[in-house]
């Protein structure tokens, strides 16, 4: 078995969230104050909180392991972690894996290379909000294919290759 847990590699969460929650005292101040439409600036307010709970929730409060047991058929299961609070939310067998991507963002020209266009079917497992790279990890999920959008650490990226059968290593060099 194979244990990958992922820790966030940038602040773009963080500065999201801040400049959220500035946003939204901002307008609960303007409120008060009366300067403006007081309805509006509530709605904003309330807006940009909740808007900031959700995205702390959800990249501030929350990390992923990766973990790939290879007793039985094979598998690769993503565990949520949040607080003391654990919990299964993605397990796929290895030779359902049709292929892996590796995706690098560009600092130069802030532009993702891809090779080709996706299912619409996408789940979002990254630690970070905007990672510099990543895994494109295309399965079949019996009735269409589907996408697993992963961290992409290196010795998790080498093993999962490694053991996926049926996946084609695209773009991994």
């Amino acid at each position: 078995m194979y244990k990958y847990c992922i820790k966030r590699k940038n602040k773009t969460a963080e500065l999201i969230v801040a400049a959220l929650f500035l946003m939204s005292v901002i307008f609960l101040v303007s409120s008060m104050s009366g300067a403006g439409s007081v309805i509006l600036s509530r709605f904003f307010c309330i807006a940009f909180f909740s808007l900031g709970v959700l995205l702390a929730n959800r990249y501030l409060l929350t990390g992923f392991c990766y973990i790939i047991n290879i007793e039985g058929r094979g598998t690769l299961s993503i565990v949520q972690k949040q607080g003391k609070k654990t919990r299964t939310v993605c397990r796929i067998d290895l030779d359902r894996i049709c292929s892996i991507e590796l995706v690098t963002l560009d600092p130069k020209s802030k532009k993702t290379e891809r090779k080709h266009d996706y299912p619409v079917r996408q789940y979002n497992y990254c630690a970070s909000c905007f990672p510099s790279r990543y895994l494109l990890l295309v399965y079949d999920d019996f009735s269409e294919k589907a996408v697993l959008k992963l961290d992409a650490e290196e010795g998790f990226t080498e093993v999962l290759t490694r053991l996926a059968g049926n996946a084609t290593p695209e773009s991994l060099s």
